[in-house]
């Protein structure tokens, strides 16, 4: 079946919209039935929103089993059950790789001990090590506020699962770009993303490195003439503008 178009999901019963996004929120029917009253939608952007806005228009405890009808994260083999988006997600955020399972399954257990909710993160946005490290530090925070930052996250996956199911201009979200500005010619440099090479470049002038699904929010380095210049990316959906520069005490990064 082909992806609708916005005319068309506007134009359908209310029952046949929730059935054509169906998906886009975990085991949550009852978003897209609830946002179908808010028609008509004139971007895909404005279709999100009335769909969050279902969301977070529900009562606490609806919210709270909303949030527990998504899975914990998985390292290593995937567990039965996951609905194909999750398993695509999932199989793709490379969590076998930078940990054990043993680490991961600590951490479910201590967070859903502590908050109540699974850990939520959208897996998409973010390098693996970096989805660990915010396990480990959103662990130590405030109830209220993990569950508010849950309720982003849903926001984030969504969106990206919206994409994929709808037919418009706007369909996919903006994504940045890393752009790196070199004020003179500069020798072979080498981008490492959390420690492992990603590519090689030799630029001059303005070089676009990474966009797209590649630019997650995690960190980087670049390799130059035996210097090492670290620096983070902390939002996937804007773009980073750096300055590459040489002085008398050799090559540096600014914003």
């Amino acid at each position: 079946m082909g992806r609708p178009g916005l005319d068309e999901l506007n134009g359908m019963a209310a029952g046949d919209f929730a059935r054509a996004l169906d998906g886009v929120f975990e085991h949550a029917p009852w978003v897209a039935a609830r946002a179908a009253a808010g028609r008509p939608y004139g971007s895909v952007e404005a279709l999100h929103a009335g769909l969050m806005a279902a969301v977070r228009a529900a009562g606490e405890e609806e919210r709270r089993r909303f949030l527990n009808g998504h899975p914990e994260l998985a390292a290593g083999a995937l567990p039965a059950g996951l609905t194909e988006a999750s398993r695509q997600e999932q199989g793709g955020a490379g969590l076998g790789d930078a940990a054990g399972a043993e680490e991961v399954s600590r951490l479910n257990a201590a967070y859903r001990a502590r908050h109540g909710i699974p850990f939520m993160i959208c897996l998409r946005r973010h390098t693996a090590a970096d989805v660990l490290r915010r396990f480990r530090a959103r662990l130590e925070r405030g109830t209220a506020e993990e569950r508010a930052a849950a309720l982003d996250e849903v926001g984030h996956v969504s969106r990206l699962r919206l994409a994929a199911r709808v037919a418009a201009p706007d369909a996919t979200p903006p994504r940045g770009a890393l752009v790196l500005r070199v004020e003179e010619p500069a020798p072979e440099m080498v981008l490492e993303a959390e420690g492992v090479a990603a590519g090689t470049w030799r630029v001059e002038g303005k070089a676009r490195l990474l966009e797209g699904e590649a630019f997650r929010a995690g960190h980087y380095a670049l390799r130059i003439a035996g210097a090492v210049l670290p620096f983070a990316i902390r939002d996937p959906g804007r773009d980073l503008c750096l300055r590459l520069l040489r002085g008398a005490e050799g090559w540096r990064l600014e914003a």
